[in-house]
């Protein structure tokens, strides 16, 4: 018996969902077996929000229920940038920085008169919590890999300067 998939085959939350394979025939594979599971358990799937991501060369339209299910390079599930490879970390944590960044621009406009109690305030309810979510996994994956750290540690830099 083959050895189970690292990265799961779909990701699925509500009515929306991403299937994840390696190629087309697997894509029509797991197309096949969620046209009968949803049948099976009445589950209605928006097919606007739902997605595959397989190889750029997998052009070819798949369809579920008739209606063409979308290729994508990236699907954000649950917040996270999800690709055939699996969540992309990097990306999540860059796209958090410069929203981070973005947002801490905003909220200076007209923080000159701010104490600094007011100002752990602003940052606890509008800037930690973008990091909070997702921080676990970040750590975990982290742990696994220091060149994670070195590369990110650059991003970083880049978008502080």
């Amino acid at each position: 018996m083959p050895a189970a998939p690292l990265i799961p085959r779909a990701l699925f939350f509500a009515d929306d969902g991403v299937l994840l394979a390696s190629d087309l025939d697997e894509v029509r594979i797991l197309i096949q077996i969620l046209e009968r599971w949803s049948s099976a358990n009445r589950i209605a799937l928006n097919i606007k929000k739902c997605a595959y991501l397989a190889p750029a060369s997998s052009q070819e339209a798949i369809y579920l229920f008739s209606a063409e299910v979308p290729r994508r390079e990236v699907y954000t599930y649950l917040g996270f940038p999800v690709t055939a490879r699996g969540i992309d970390l990097r990306r999540h944590l860059k796209s958090r920085l410069e929203q981070a960044g973005k947002r801490s621009d905003f909220l200076t406009l007209d923080a000159d008169g701010w104490g600094f109690a007011h100002r752990l305030r602003v940052y606890r309810q509008y800037l930690a919590l973008m990091f909070e979510y997702g921080a676990p996994l970040l750590a975990a994956f982290a742990k696994d890999s220091p060149k994670f750290w070195d590369e990110t540690t650059k991003d970083v830099a880049k978008l502080t300067k």
